[in-house]
């Protein structure tokens, strides 16, 4: 290869041009099937186990981002307190509010692990754990309409 600008002479050669209506056609081969190649290599990375540092990461971001919210609200609501006490009171009682619901949603969660068969954990002791489980388990209730 060549370090500098390469020159293509075209005197010496017959350029004669070609007119749009003898040009050949542009053929239709379209873009390539895809292959999925990358939704395998997605769940092939989403399904491994995160390592020991970005555990760490995740863990302790949310943590301080925790930390930083829920200091966040203390002093929107005990400002808000010290300014006007009726609107205090009452983004008090709606933060009590998210506060039971976010209970609510955790215990749900915690009761439906207890319940399910497929859900137990082997690393845990005392649970035992189903490695047969193909789906979740079968409701209790029907619905009526």
């Amino acid at each position: 290869m060549t370090q500098g600008p390469v020159l293509i002479d075209l005197d010496g050669k017959d350029t004669a041009q070609v007119g749009v209506s003898e040009a050949p056609p542009v053929p239709d081969s379209g873009p390539p099937e895809p292959t999925g190649q990358a939704m395998q290599m997605a769940a092939r990375v989403a399904g491994r186990k995160p390592s020991f540092l970005a555990r760490w990461f995740w863990g302790l971001s949310a943590t301080i981002i925790g930390a930083a919210i829920s200091v966040a609200a203390w002093d929107f609501v005990t400002g808000l307190l010290a300014r006007a006490p009726v609107l205090g009171w009452i983004a008090t009682g709606l933060l009590g509010a998210l506060v039971l619901v976010l209970l609510a949603i955790a215990l749900r969660e915690i009761s439906y692990c207890w319940r399910s068969p497929c859900a137990k954990s082997p690393r845990l002791p005392g649970w035992g754990g189903s490695t047969s489980c193909t789906g979740p388990p079968r409701r209790r209730w029907r619905r009526t309409t």
